[in-house]
């Protein structure tokens, strides 16, 4: 028999299924679920009403993950206090670089560099979920002279973090539809696990997270291949030159070009001045330049400052890392600690850029929240600390507009330009210059024409309909489901509105555009500087495919008429990837390309998979490398 309160649950879930798709009702559940006061009772009414039915042991795997959740979050909270933000920041350091340059686990067991790489980036990724668990607790200072005791206490708190973190995000993933939920049984069934894995590597396994989107992973590769490429080569020769005799990497014995000598020890200056070189592009596109100025605390800035900010913070970490480096052994490791007029004493920084130096902070308090505690420099009461290897972590775009799109920063529009529409003019500028005929169309609201930010036609045949995004790149998937809630959503019902214009008002489209689209097929993207959904493919609420590509592939798809390809290469664990490019010449391979990128993958190393200790098991990817 239904109570009146399961009842009430399942009307929940009806409403929610008849005003969203089939599909995406998981979605519409994850936007409702933390306002609703008792989600199994939820879970109990979606199993009820058979929408559970394809996705697997979701209210058990629930239930089976809020125990474990509690259980670290305790043992998070009762540690926490035992050590001082000093001690816990410096073992962190301490184990970042015995991974980076030893291979060597929290266990002291050493691992394949593959396991090393994904067990940093883990430890990366849980430092701001620690840093939220300092919110609220009074710690002591200094540092303790055991560092035995000291690493057992740490030890803990990464760990319970850790796994906090894990499930944590893996509830999220799940209310937003990303797994299926297989248990044991069927996971044994569906992979041809044998009785011998069972016991060897599986006999813990209660429940595993199947990818619902089955072209996730190679789209995830696909991506993050295609922007190491990028920001790390610079293919002109003459840039090359530049660069490395600026950073003493190259120098010409005879000033002819004849004989070039290298300078190894000056490699990683070289690196950094392309990949600087490589983010001031991406930068550009988005807010037109360094010398773009902005306003914060009443004084007037040019984004060339946070630049320099930057490197000077960064080139502080490096020299603390290259001494932590030396003392490995010993288990302990340096960081900065310390007020801010001896952090910019620290760092060289002007009396007149001091201000700057809390634009790279986050201040731990109780309103501190996920994903603003990704910056670089932890700021606890008037104590500012920094992590070496985590502050390196920061890349310098993604760093410069999450502190450009702060509210309390302005920035100088003064040329006509905000940061959306300095992409639609940079993707406009850029399609022109190759030949294509297009167009941005301004909304009239009483004529009922909306707004187009770029629309051209392709080959007699097609109609490309680019809506432009400017945002904050995401770097973790809570980010990237705030980008998608607050960006794409919005994107996907502007394209169906456009849709709409040019279908059912021929003849305006035309008066504007000089050209007829009756007979064009139209195809529907949305084009952004953030690269994290790049491939991907969503349906719009009137039933539409639309697309999404980062501007950098759309642009080398359309102008450059080719494509990055990767095939794998060397042995299974080396995750290692060749480059190579592939002529897109007729409108039918650029549309194909367009819809589906990562089809120029053209084969993946094997993932691995992971069964955590509460008994979850799931698929992971390893750190890719471009040949």
């Amino acid at each position: 028999m239904l109570s009146e309160e399961t009842l009430s649950y399942i009307s929940i879930v009806e409403e929610l299924a008849i005003n969203g798709r089939q599909d995406e009702l998981f979605y519409a559940i994850s936007k409702a679920f933390h306002r609703l006061h008792d989600v199994p009772q939820l879970l109990s009414a979606m199993q009820d009403a058979g929408y559970l039915e394809t996705r697997g042991k979701v209210k058990d795997f629930y239930e089976h993950s809020e125990i474990h959740k509690n259980k670290y979050k305790q043992t998070l909270v009762e540690n926490i206090y035992r050590t001082s933000p000093e001690d816990l920041f410096a073992y962190l350091e301490w184990q970042l670089n015995r991974l980076t340059y030893c291979n060597t686990g929290y266990d002291n067991r050493v691992v394949p560099e593959h396991v090393s790489s994904s067990m940093h980036g883990s430890l990366i990724s849980t430092i701001p979920w620690i840093c939220l668990a300092l919110c609220n607790e009074e710690m002591p200072r200094g540092k303790k002279k055991n560092l035995t005791k000291r690493n057992t206490i740490c030890k803990r708190i990464i760990s319970s973090a850790g796994y906090y973190k894990t499930i944590s995000t893996q509830l999220s993933e799940m209310f937003r539809g990303d797994y299926n939920i297989l248990d044991s049984d069927n996971f044994y069934r569906n992979f041809s696990i044998t009785e011998s894995m069972k016991h060897h590597d599986f006999n813990k396994l209660k429940f595993f997270l199947e990818l619902t989107n089955t072209s996730w992973r190679k789209i995830e590769i696909y991506r993050d291949l295609n922007y190491k490429h990028y920001i790390n080569r610079e293919e002109n020769i003459d840039a090359i030159l530049d660069i490395g005799k600026k950073t003493g990497f190259i120098s010409d014995l005879n000033n002819n070009g004849d004989i070039l000598k290298f300078d190894f020890a000056n490699g990683y200056e070289f690196q950094n001045e392309i990949n600087l070189k490589k983010s001031a592009t991406l930068i550009s596109i988005v807010y037109g330049g360094f010398d773009t100025s902005f306003t914060f605390k009443g004084k007037t800035y040019r984004i060339q400052d946070l630049i320099d900010v930057h490197e000077t913070i960064f080139s502080f970490c490096r020299a603390i890392q290259k001494e932590n480096r030396k003392h490995i052994a010993r288990g302990d490791a340096n960081i900065f600690s310390g007020n801010k007029e001896k952090l910019r004493s620290a760092l060289k920084i002007s009396e007149r850029k001091s201000d700057l130096i809390d634009l790279f902070s986050i201040k731990i308090d109780n309103t501190t929240s996920l994903p603003s505690a990704r910056l670089p420099i932890i700021k606890i009461g008037g104590t500012y600390h920094i992590i070496p290897t985590y502050t390196l972590d920061h890349q310098i775009e993604n760093l410069t507009d999450r502190i450009l799109s702060r509210e309390d920063i302005s920035i100088d529009n003064s040329k006509g330009a905000g940061k959306g529409l300095l992409l639609e003019n940079h993707l406009r500028a850029k399609l022109s210059k190759s030949g294509y005929h297009v167009h941005g169309i301004s909304r009239n609201q009483k004529k009922g024409i909306p707004e187009i930010d770029g629309v051209f036609p392709l080959g007699g045949k097609y109609l490309i309909l680019f809506e432009a995004k400017a945002s904050i790149p995401p770097e973790e998937r809570e980010d990237a489901y705030k980008f998608a809630d607050n960006h794409i959503s919005k994107a996907i019902d502007q394209l169906d509105e456009r849709i709409c214009f040019i279908k059912k008002k021929p003849k305006e489209f035309e008066e504007r555009s000089r050209y007829s689209a009756k007979e064009l097929r139209i195809i529907p993207v949305i084009i952004s500087n953030a690269h994290y959904f790049s491939g991907m493919k969503f349906i719009s609420p009137k039933g539409y495919d639309v697309w999404f590509l980062d501007a950098t592939t759309f642009l080398k798809i359309f102008c450059d008429g080719e494509i990055s390809a990767w095939e794998p290469i060397g042995s299974h664990s080396e995750y290692t990837y060749r480059h190579s490019v592939v002529s897109l010449s007729s409108p039918e391979s650029k549309v194909s390309a367009l819809k589906k990128p990562y089809q120029f993958l053209k084969s993946t190393h094997r993932g691995t998979v992971q069964v955590l200790d509460h008994g979850v098991g799931f698929e992971i990817a390893y750190e890719t490398h471009v040949f």
